[in-house]
This record gives structure tokens, sequence and C-alpha cells, in this order.
């Protein structure tokens, strides 16, 4: 089963670049990963590139070192950092169960990036030259990527940027919506919600027990 792969053989480096690329596993995330791993053993490798930085696998490398378990990885190499960095995003992104605005947060930066790398293919192009990188427009690209329209994203990347961190942490849980924060925000009016919830009652008239609904307005 492992055949191609190494054991430890090099010194792995953790970059904090690319362990925070993501938001940590819960507790409870990380404690079923753990059990796993103690039962099971370790299933995939961890993924570093030539120099033994992890690109995949943070969680997995703790676990297995706190339980003094062999290491089993594959190397991989990209082109430039660039690249390097977007598989990180990526494979770990496409992973988890995040809300949609956690992964815009995830992408924020790969979507600068890209935003620059369109800048060196216009000039570029502008020149006569060969366009170092794929052309196309990163908004499309990402958001394609994220399964979500272009006017998502784009809202997504607005609240990061004027939002405040109680909106943020909301949206990270899924208690509030992309697009409720994104009204707030731009000074409408809040969403309303109703909720008819049935309420039971005495009547004073025949003492009988009855039930009726009583609207609730909830304002995000």
């Amino acid at each position: 089963m492992w055949k191609g792969y190494w054991y430890r053989v090099l010194k792995f480096i953790i970059k904090q670049e690319y362990e925070a690329a993501v938001p940590p596993l819960s507790d409870s995330e990380y404690q079923a990963l753990e059990e796993s791993i103690r039962f099971r053993g370790q299933l995939n490798p961890i993924v570093v590139n030539s120099q033994g930085v992890i690109l995949d696998g943070h969680n997995r490398y703790n676990i297995l070192t706190a339980l003094a378990m062999e290491i089993k990885y594959i190397t991989k190499d990209f082109e430039d950092s660039d690249q390097e960095y977007q598989y990180v995003v990526e494979t770990n992104v496409n992973r988890r169960q995040l809300t949609a605005y956690s992964k815009i947060e995830c992408y924020e930066r790969l979507i600068q990036i890209f935003q620059l790398r369109a800048k060196a293919n216009m000039l570029a192009a502008s020149k006569g030259e060969k366009v170092p990188y794929a052309q196309g427009s990163t908004s499309t690209h990402f958001a394609s990527t994220l399964g979500m329209g272009i006017r998502r994203l784009q809202d997504g990347l607005y609240i990061m940027k004027h939002g405040n961190e109680q909106m943020k942490i909301r949206l990270r849980k899924g208690t509030l919506t992309i697009n409720a924060a994104k009204t707030v925000l731009d000074g409408k009016k809040p969403i309303i919600k109703y909720k008819k919830p049935k309420v039971r009652y005495q009547c004073n008239k025949c003492f009988h027990i009855h039930e009726k609904d009583e609207l609730i307005i909830v304002k995000e």
C-alpha cells in the first residue's frame, strides 16, 4: 500500500503561514482524527516539499508525533512559492466543511496573488511577450472554485474589509448569511423574519385549552 512513499528520513518543518491558511479543527474533529490514527494507523501520507516544509497534514503530523508513531510522507514541489501556497489552500479547504464566508477568508490572499498575476499578464501582453500565467478573470476563477456566484464572492471580500468582528464570527459559524451582512453594511433596512409558533392558552369562557399563532419579529 505504501510502496513509493517515504518514511521519516528528514526534519519536518512547520511554516506558520501554511498552518494558519485554514481554520483549526474543532476539539471534536481533532479527537476523532486522533482516535482514527491511534486505532487504524496513518491512512494518508503527509505532503511536504523537498525542504521538508509540510504542505498538507499538519494535524496528522502533530498527532503522529504525540503518539510517537512513524510518519509516512510524500514530496511535492512547485515552480514557485505562489503555486505552492495555492496547493496548500485548495487541498485543505476543499476537504473541510466550512461556511461560505470562512472559505472566502482562506482564499483572500490567494485571490490577491492571482490579481497580481493578472496585472503581470496585461503588462506582458502589452509588450507582446508571452504571459507568465494562465489568463482569465480572477473573480470568475475563484467563484467557480468555491462553488458560488461572483457577486457572493465579492460581497464576502467586502465584508472582510468593512465588517466588524462580531459580524465575522457569526458568518464563520453560519448564523448570519453573506447577503444579510452585506445588507446591514450597505445601511439598508434590516431583514425581518416572521415566525408564528403555536401558543397554548386557556379560554376564560369555556376553560378549554386552545392554540393560537403569535407573531414574532426577528431582526438581523
